[in-house]
């Protein structure tokens, strides 16, 4: 007699879009900051965004684009929740 294994539920929806799994992890299940890569694919992704924008126009005209690429920088460091989390010990 075949024996009938049950499909456990996936905590993931089922859409035909693809989203990746991290996108359904816990917050809590991050315990580490942003690294300086992926600071500065997010500053590019929003220069790629808000580049004709009239507030990054005046911002690069006012401190340079280095300038403004380290405020977004330092913007995007300030509002990473898991800056201040402590990584578990490996000893």
């Amino acid at each position: 007699m075949k024996k009938k294994i049950k499909k456990q539920k996936s905590e993931i929806p089922e859409t035909d879009d693809f989203e990746p799994d991290w996108l359904y992890d816990k917050p809590t299940d991050i315990n580490k900051p942003y690294t300086d890569e992926e600071i500065e694919l997010f500053v590019e992704g929003f220069i790629d965004a808000h580049s004709d924008t009239q507030a990054w126009k005046e911002t690069v005209r006012k401190i340079g684009i280095e300038g403004a690429k380290q405020q977004l920088r330092n913007g995007f460091k300030n509002t990473d929740t898991r800056k201040d989390r402590k990584l578990p010990s490996l000893h």
